[in-house]
């Protein structure tokens, strides 16, 4: 199970995952970490992220981007119809507000992002804008219900911000809070949030937000500019053409992010309109007047924050900034002057919301233990209940506000009913003009069922429980029927009473106790009215989500639609094989493939190629894979031939550069070999040597070194590397996309076995180079037992004394000498270790073989080329037990010398 946490941004997302303790950035098909906001259709499929980005100009007309601000609305809305329509070039209809669709399709691009790297589906938290209503929160919800997410809590940006915020401090107070204010100003809305830490916990203590302040309305408020600039210069009008309205405003987001570090930044698009290249250059100062009304409102929201948290600037510690549009130098001025204060930038502006949320998902995930810290979010509008008057109760309110604006999130409540029959309670926001446009104030309706008049004909207590849950969702959670009954309790006690008791008693203490008359105390008891649970009663909801049909109906064609997107990839890939394989052939047959084809066969394939091309460009252009997969076989089987003359030509020049290689090491072999022997001449083991009886002669045969099995075995090894290149370059040929990547894959592994037997042999040479440095040094102790100066002996001594310690110093050396000879034996038994790891890395090998024959089966050979890898899996085979015979002739020897 995983743990992710999704920023679902307007323009773009970020998705962070918890793993290793520790929160990363997940990044998508082409390494950014971020994925663009969007979904684009095609003729035959959709496009979503990088791919939908990378068309939003071509196939502007049937992309959608900011699909968050969309869910939850309809389109009479005038925040739709009026402002969201300046920035979707998509034409936008009335679905029934069924938007959430767009963002379900979204939100099964990001499960694939993060599912290219881990498996499983994830559990997931998501963020919102602090304005969300319940609508727009379901909506979110039904989105990642249909996607195949499991959700775990929808959270809002700045809470989440500060989650990231404090969770990781360690310094935060135990009895003053420490008050930050987060400021979040994004693509398209502006939040603020006054949080106080504690140690251990965050308790949001105000919030306020402007939905349409970001960067994108700084974008279309230059749009204009320029589109009068243009007008006036080169005598073009952008607005009636909305792609080149679209193309300008992109090129104007350019600008203002090289604004924000330059003080003169260029705007330029080719061929705008009517093939006219446009230019112009705007600066910094220029700008700040061109959007001045913007930075008009920047400190609103800011009023309104410290107003509901009842705080003044000076109240606030830290000022804490995210978003992309706050490196707008001058939005960073005014924010700064209005707190007096400096700002802080300790937050990464694009993904502390995305870590948030991680935090926050693995808060509520059981797989994962993390610091104990609370969250206390609230509400952003108030919500009131009505229901009918039951008609017997005079002057009965039928409307209040349960939950004000600013209740803490999450929080329970209990209403209390007198009904003698169920009842319909209505929930709503209290405050419409404060909804987003012109969103509906309604939450849903509430039956209470079975609800019947007491035992006495008189009304029934219900009791309603209600909660906003961690979503900041309305739950009807649970209703019962109360009864009220008499039962017996004990009274209490008179104080009084009970002193003068107790001093009483206390007098009496010292008298005998034949002399005490004990009189047993009479309990008193009264009776009590409490309220006793009757009977639970069913609750039928009815809210602003999607029944389990309907959302059962989109998960089934949002599946459809990911199998159909693959079955689209894969045929474009196969087309595109296909077209790589007719330019890559016909470039070879003038080249590589020249010496190797008649002219005929040449000309033959020359034409089937320039046919298939045309077909491919023509009535190819939109078939099936099978058809694409057929024409590919028919030019592969026509070419055959030549590829496999070329294919025979070089193998024989690769025999020939592996004989030349084995003949160069075993000329070095001798020379080596030769070297050594005249080396050890002219040390020479003179008679004194020879005649010593506390050491065996060595025999002169005995191979001290172990450099020419080392070159047959590298030489073998390295015919191996190339043979398994080459049968990864033939996998890369098969023209079936499925078995080619199964051959890629099984090649990897190959090269894995590979590199182990490889590993394993550079630690043999290792072993072999230090028993040799041990045979080396223990020639030295041989001659150091001579007493006279000799060239064969240098470290002798002619002093008489050092003749009377020979004794003592022969004796010292005959030990070590032991515990050498104990060291090689261990070395020994680890080289024979090695030797069996030696013997099992041949079956090993063995089992390669066969895979790579496998392999070229899959790939579809002609009868030859397997003759001919059967040939090359025995010269291998006869390489590989040459070079174990070696090595065993070697340790034998070894073993032997040592008597």
């Amino acid at each position: 199970m995983s743990v992710v946490g999704i920023d679902l941004g307007s323009s773009k997302t970020v998705i962070a995952h918890v793993y290793g303790g520790n929160v990363h950035i997940v990044v998508n098909e082409v390494s950014n970490r971020s994925t663009p906001s969007m979904v684009s259709f095609g003729t035959k499929s959709r496009y979503l992220g990088e791919s939908a980005k990378t068309q939003e100009i071509s196939n502007f007309k049937y992309t959608v981007s900011c699909i968050k601000r969309l869910i939850g609305r309809n389109y009479a809305d005038p925040e739709i119809s009026s402002i969201e329509k300046e920035y979707i070039p998509a034409a936008l209809v009335d679905v029934n507000g069924q938007v959430g669709v767009l963002v379900a399709m979204y939100l099964t691009k990001i499960k694939q992002t993060f599912q290219k790297e881990n498996q499983g589906v994830p559990d997931v938290v998501i963020s919102v804008p602090l304005w969300f209503t319940d609508a727009q929160r379901r909506g979110i919800i039904d989105a990642a219900q249909i996607a195949g997410l499991n959700m775990l809590r929808i959270i809002n940006d700045t809470t989440a911000a500060a989650l990231s915020y404090g969770i990781t401090k360690t310094d935060l107070p135990e009895d003053k809070p420490r008050n930050v204010c987060i400021v979040d100003i994004g693509f398209s809305d502006y939040t603020v949030s006054i949080v106080s830490f504690k140690k251990g916990q965050l308790v949001v203590k105000g919030a306020a937000c402007d939905r349409n302040f970001g960067g994108r309305d700084f974008d279309r408020i230059l749009t204009q500019y320029f589109a009068l600039e243009f007008l006036n210069k080169y005598n073009i009008d952008i607005t009636t053409n909305p792609k080149s309205k679209y193309r300008v405003m992109l090129a104007v987001e350019k600008m203002k992010k090289v604004l924000s570090a330059n003080a003169v930044a260029p705007i330029s698009v080719e061929s705008l309109m009517d093939d006219v290249d446009v230019s112009c250059i705007l600066s910094r100062e220029d700008m700040e007047k061109i959007v001045t009304n913007l930075f008009d409102r920047v400190t609103i929201p800011l009023k309104e924050a410290l107003d509901n948290a009842g705080m003044t600037t000076a109240d606030i510690d830290s000022i804490e900034m995210i978003g992309g549009s706050t490196r707008i130098p001058s939005l960073k001025e005014r924010i700064s002057a209005f707190f007096g204060k400096p700002l802080s930038f300790t937050l990464n502006q694009d993904e502390s919301v995305a870590r948030g949320c991680a935090f926050a998902c693995a808060i509520l995930s059981p797989i994962f233990r993390v610091r104990d810290f609370s969250i206390h979010d609230l509400l952003s509008y108030p919500i009131q209940f009505s229901w009918e008057s039951s008609g017997e109760i005079p002057e009965e309110e039928t409307t209040i506000v349960v939950f004000p604006k600013n209740s803490p999130v999450p929080c329970t409540k209990i209403l209390t009913f007198y009904r003698k029959e169920p009842f319909i309670i209505e929930a709503s926001y209290s405050d419409p003009s404060n909804l987003p446009g012109y969103i509906s104030p309604y939450i849903g309706k509430y039956y209470i069922k079975n609800v019947t008049s007491s035992e006495s004909g008189g009304f029934s207590i219900v009791k309603v429980k209600v909660r906003i849950n961690l979503h900041g969702l309305l739950n009807f959670e649970h209703a019962y029927i109360v009864e009220e009954h008499e039962i017996d309790e004990i009274a209490p006690k008179d104080e009084t009473a009970a002193k003068s008791t107790k001093n009483v008693d206390n007098l009496n203490n010292d008298a005998p106790a034949d002399s005490m008359d004990v009189e047993q105390e009479k309990v008193e008891t009264r009776k009590v009215k409490k309220l006793v649970k009757k009977a639970d009663l069913p609750i039928v909801s009815e809210n602003i989500c999607l029944d389990i049909n309907t959302l059962n109906f989109f998960k089934e064609k949002e599946e459809a639609m990911v199998l159909e997107d693959k079955i689209v990839a894969s045929t474009e890939n196969q087309k595109n094989a296909l077209e790589e394989y007719i330019y890559d052939m016909r470039s070879k047959l003038n080249d590589v493939y020249a010496d190797y084809a008649s002219n005929d066969e040449k000309t033959k394939l020359e034409k089937m190629l320039d046919d298939a091309e045309s077909w491919l460009y023509n009535e190819g252009e939109d078939t099936t894979k099978a058809v694409y997969m057929s024409k590919m076989e028919d030019l592969m089987k026509a070419a055959a031939p030549v590829v496999q003359r070329k294919f025979n030509a070089d193998e024989i020049k690769r025999k020939e550069r592996i004989a030349k290689e084995e003949k160069e090491a075993l000329e070095r072999e001798e020379r080596e070999r030769a070297e050594r022997k005249k080396a050890e001449a002219e040390a020479g083991n003179d008679s004194k040597e020879n005649n010593n009886p506390a050491f065996s002669k060595k025999d002169d045969n005995t191979p001290l070194t172990t450099i020419p099995l080392q070159g047959q075995i590298t030489v073998s090894l390295n015919s191996l590397f190339r043979t398994i290149n080459e049968y990864e370059a033939m996998s890369k040929k098969e023209i079936n996309i499925e078995k080619q990547e199964k051959a890629i894959s099984r090649v990897k592994n190959f090269k894995k076995q590979y590199s182990e037997l490889k590993e394993n042999f550079d630690d043999l040479k290792i072993k072999c180079k230090e028993i040799e440095y041990l045979n080396q040094k223990n020639e030295l102790l041989e001659r150091r037992i001579h007493i006279n100066v000799s060239p064969e002996n240098p470290y002798g001594h002619t002093e008489s004394k050092k003749i009377n310690q020979q004794g003592n110093y022969m004796e010292s050396t005959h030990d070590f000498l032991k515990i050498t000879d104990s060291k090689l034996d261990e070395f020994l038994g680890r080289g024979q270790a090695i030797l069996n790891d030696l013997i099992e890395q041949r079956i090993s090998m063995k089992g390669v073989q066969r895979k790579m024959y496998n392999v070229v089966n899959i790939l579809g050979l002609s009868k030859s080329t397997l003759k001919f890898i059967r040939r090359r899996i025995l010269q291998d085979k006869v390489l590989l037990w040459t070079g174990m015979i070696f090595t065993l002739l070697f340790f034998y020897l070894i073993y032997h010398w040592l008597g």
